[in-house]
């Protein structure tokens, strides 16, 4: 049993009621005088991920399991400025599950994971950095993780315009190193305006390639 957890509770009806609780010796708790209907229940305590359901009020049967967390909190150097889409990236070693950490103006992270074996590194959709691993244990938060993100390398971004100067609007563009198509290609999309972004791009020549509705054109 779970005690002093906080307990949320919002019962609809002609008003939306919101109670407080928190759970006793036993991991219990009870609110009575709720009307036929559905209450959504939100229950939270530090070292645990919180949890949300919805049930029938009236029900005295209520099982809900809080699972185990540990904080996680660290640093990420950038050879310059953190990058847009940095973030990092922390998989689980024995079932290859994945969690998110965004990384802050400054550097830092912070995540919740699970206990278990973990890989992180600095990712973003075309990018890894090196890994850490870390160990996290039940009740033992870890500090100081220092992580190295990749070098951001270079951006080639622009604006893919329709033969009458209108924006090409999700549409295709294609990044190939060197003076001609090969298989070793990047891939991005337009978006509202026409604009596309390759980050991440090695130094040297690149032949651009787009497609949209109304044509295709190579640069």
């Amino acid at each position: 049993p779970i005690a002093g957890a906080a307990v949320g509770l919002w019962a609809t009806g002609a008003v939306l009621r919101h109670e407080s609780l928190t759970t006793d010796d036993g991991g219990n708790f009870r609110l009575g005088g709720l009307r036929p209907g559905i209450v959504r229940v939100q229950v939270a305590k530090v070292g645990f991920k919180s949890s949300q359901t919805e049930l029938k009020a009236g029900r005295e049967d209520v099982e809900i399991v809080l699972t185990t967390v540990v904080e996680v909190r660290g640093v990420v150097h950038f050879d310059s400025a953190p990058w847009r889409g940095a973030n990092v990236l922390l998989t689980d070693s024995a079932s290859g599950a994945s969690e998110w950490a965004q990384i802050e103006a400054d550097g830092s992270f912070r995540a919740l994971v699970a206990p278990g074996s973990y890989a992180a590194c600095v990712a973003d959709e075309s990018r890894r950095g090196a890994s850490v691993t870390i160990t996290a244990t039940a009740g033992a938060p870890i500090q100081g993780v220092r992580l190295t993100a990749p070098p951001r390398g270079l951006v080639i971004s622009g604006r893919l315009l329709e033969p009458d100067g209108q924006a090409a609007q999700h549409s295709s563009v294609v990044a190939y190193p060197g003076s001609k198509p090969g298989p070793s290609s990047k891939m991005a999309g337009t978006d509202e305006s026409g604009r596309f972004e390759f980050r991440g791009l090695a130094p040297g020549p690149y032949l651009l390639g787009a497609s949209s509705s109304r044509g295709r054109a190579m640069v």
